[in-house]
């Protein structure tokens, strides 16, 4: 009875073992609903400009052939106004040509909010909602990203998406 015993505590605690989770970085993605559909990506570039001060935090995001480029002055875990951050989506022909280009409105509506940022592991989660048009057509086009989310590791690297 004993042996049975002991066998049933090694074969407990060798369970638990094996459920034990190692710390897990987090890996990089976004997700919003554009408009009605839903818009998912793991395809995320991010960057520093400049990279010495880390003045401004880059985010691209490429989901086929639609690009969603953020950049935020910013000073940590905060809600920023559109005053304190760009935005921009653009379609692609290719993945070359550019179709069309979308740019914030000044609406207090937009926000993009950093809820959390791990200096040690440069994990950053993110929740946005924007507003953005396209007037460059006769009739003026808007896109809205509601509930967007990104988690994302960031890159200690130089970053110009707009080059």
């Amino acid at each position: 009875m004993r042996r049975y015993t002991f066998l049933f505590i090694i074969t407990l605690m060798l369970s638990f073992a094996a459920c034990k989770k190692d710390k897990q970085v987090a890996a990089n993605g976004i997700s919003a609903k554009k408009g009605t559909i839903n818009w998912n990506t793991s395809n995320l570039n991010t960057g520093f400009k400049p990279l010495a001060t880390k003045d401004t935090l880059f985010i691209v995001a490429q989901n086929g052939e639609e690009d969603l480029v953020l950049a935020i002055k910013q000073k940590g875990a905060a809600t920023y106004q559109p005053d304190e951050f760009k935005a921009y989506y653009y379609t692609t022909v290719g993945l070359d040509a550019v179709a069309s280009k979308y740019h914030l409105i000044n609406d207090p509506a937009n926000t993009i909010t950093i809820t959390n940022y791990d200096e040690t592991t440069h994990v950053v989660n993110v929740t946005f909602n924007l507003t953005l048009i396209n007037n460059n057509s006769s009739i003026s086009d808007k896109i809205t990203f509601t509930n967007g989310k990104i988690n994302a590791q960031l890159s200690d690297v130089f970053i110009d998406p707009f080059k």
